[in-house]
């Protein structure tokens, strides 16, 4: 249902959960409590605490759809049963090279490729009317 394309059948799809889905029910439920202290208190965080440690940087687009889709299957299917994207590395380069790879469009990062709509000369022309000005490295700006 998060990846439908067109919005017809999300819509009839959106209406039969939708009670499931609604912010009183969410918000009184301890299904999602106990969710949510798994979800950040013995994943997220730990993962975070541990990058920050080790000074290594953190692919923040790739732990939201991370999480995100731990909780959802958590939520639907439980804790028992659930994807651990966040911990499972392999796993989750594996799942988002599948789901990237069925978007219907050239994606860099969050961002439809402006050349995927314009044909190569015109996009390359297009960019010949801003001026480019160097910027300083990171050394020059003592980072």
């Amino acid at each position: 249902m998060f990846s439908m394309a067109a919005s017809k059948p999300h819509s009839i799809r959106k209406r039969m959960v939708s009670n499931v889905y609604s912010k009183s029910y969410i918000q009184s439920s301890p299904e999602l409590h106990k969710i949510s202290q798994v979800m950040i208190y013995e994943r997220l965080l730990p993962l975070m605490e541990k990058a920050a440690m080790e000074k290594q940087p953190l692919d923040v687009l790739e732990l939201n759809y991370s999480t995100t889709m731990d909780f959802i299957i958590a939520f639907m299917f439980g804790l028992q049963n659930c994807s651990n994207f966040l911990l499972d590395v392999e796993a989750r380069k594996h799942w988002l090279k599948v789901y990237q790879s069925r978007r219907p469009c050239k994606v860099t990062n969050l961002y439809p490729s402006p050349s995927a709509f314009l044909p190569k000369a015109k996009f390359l022309s297009f960019f010949k009317t801003f001026p480019l000005y160097n910027t300083p490295s990171s050394k020059q700006q003592n980072i």
